[in-house]
């Protein structure tokens, strides 16, 4: 319980931005910077998907790409969003294509920055695993068969008052 709680103050460090990022154009966010490489289009006869490449550098130094994705679904006419996402045990980085804006058509990147979500997984996990733990009865009990020991009851038999005679 101690790890989720831990996980979940660092909800108070959270951070997003969104921005329109054209061919080559860069994003900050914390320590990271997102540097746009291209966008690209498919389309088949399932769907159609729009995604970003983007270049990621953290502090500095680079991580590697992120694709992002829009995807269109023709038969049901239902749209599906992609989510990038890169974790380490200090911070994940979150980086969603959130479509083109329609007046310059330059697509729009949503990022956020979530400390210590991987610290809520491995409370949960624990948790998990101290119950299965705890739900398993001792080696000890299980050895030691149970006996019961049964007192033996005494019979009353009838007893006669009168005499009884012979021959009778």
């Amino acid at each position: 319980v101690v790890v989720i709680v831990i996980g979940l103050a660092g909800a108070a460090f959270n951070q997003q931005k969104e921005q329109e990022l054209g061919f080559h154009e860069q994003m900050q966010i914390g320590p990271y910077t997102l540097i746009c490489d291209n966008y690209t289009q498919e389309d088949n006869p399932n769907y159609s998907i729009e995604y970003a490449i983007l270049n990621v550098y953290k502090n500095g130094k680079p991580i590697g790409q992120m694709f992002p994705a829009k995807k269109f679904f023709k038969a049901s006419q239902q749209p599906d969003t992609i989510v990038a996402n890169h974790s380490t045990p200090i911070e994940d980085l979150y980086v969603i294509y959130a479509g083109k804006n329609l007046d310059s058509d330059k697509p729009i990147i949503k990022v956020f920055i979530n400390p210590l979500v991987m610290w809520i997984w491995t409370g949960v996990w624990v948790l998990i695993f101290g119950t299965v733990v705890a739900m398993i009865p001792p080696i000890s009990a299980a050895a030691v068969p149970f006996v019961q020991r049964v007192r033996p009851t005494a019979v009353a038999l009838p007893v006669h008052s009168e005499p009884v005679e012979a021959g009778d």
